[in-house]
């Protein structure tokens, strides 16, 4: 089995931080340094060498990198976009808090897909165009629960402060997409870096009402 320790022989052991469970070990001996993957978070971690002299790159090399990229189901890049990521830098905190933000995208933009799919033309076209919210035409709770599965694993709670924090800025960002605001994958992050209040997704969709509240809550 290909690890990390396997493809780089010499990196220290007791220097590697502590993966997120969902990461695989995906390191290649061709690469400059250790990667791990998650699939369902879509999200790519680099993790260089402690020694800034012993990276492949120069000492200037950040030692972490997160970024947004997603596979089809060989493996291959389907996506990797060019403001895709999410932090470069020697804090592995802030490189944690990158991890968490991708996937906090990731199930935005899966969401987004699920309720176009799940919407029909005439009630999605109302959505997209601010006259009406999906809760409207349909229980978009069963579409949460499947994005928020299908990105983070495990059940869905949404009594659970973590999770129905997830859950407030997936349906932010989603209706920001399905309302066809060209968004770059930084302003994607920074959708999702902030917690809204509980119950704002349910209004922030009509009327304009979206920036404006989206707008209230990054300035506060």
């Amino acid at each position: 089995m290909r690890t990390y320790a396997t493809e780089f022989p010499d990196f220290p052991a007791d220097a590697l931080p502590a993966i997120p469970p969902a990461m695989v070990d995906e390191s290649w001996h061709n690469d400059a340094c250790p990667s791990f993957y998650d699939a369902a978070g879509r999200a790519l971690l680099w993790v260089d060498y402690p020694d800034p002299m012993r990276r492949d790159n120069g000492p200037d090399m950040p030692r972490f990198a997160v970024l947004l990229q997603l596979r089809d189901d060989d493996g291959a890049i389907v996506l990797e976009q060019p403001d895709g990521t999410a932090y470069e830098g020697d804090e592995w905190a802030e490189a944690l808090t990158a991890y968490e933000r991708i996937r906090r995208v990731t199930m935005g933009q899966r969401l987004a897909e699920i309720l176009r799919e799940t919407l029909s033309p005439r009630a999605l076209a109302a959505c997209a165009a601010g006259r009406a919210d999906p809760p409207d035409f349909i229980d978009d709770n069963f579409c949460t629960m499947e994005a928020y599965e299908a990105t983070f694993g495990g059940d869905f709670d949404c009594g659970e402060d973590e999770q129905a924090a997830r859950a407030n800025v997936a349906t932010v960002l989603a209706a920001r997409l399905i309302r066809g605001h060209e968004m770059t994958m930084a302003d994607m992050l920074a959708t999702v870096a902030h917690d809204f209040p509980k119950g704002l997704a349910a209004t922030i969709t009509r009327d304009g009402a979206l920036d404006a509240n989206v707008a209230q809550c990054l300035e506060g």
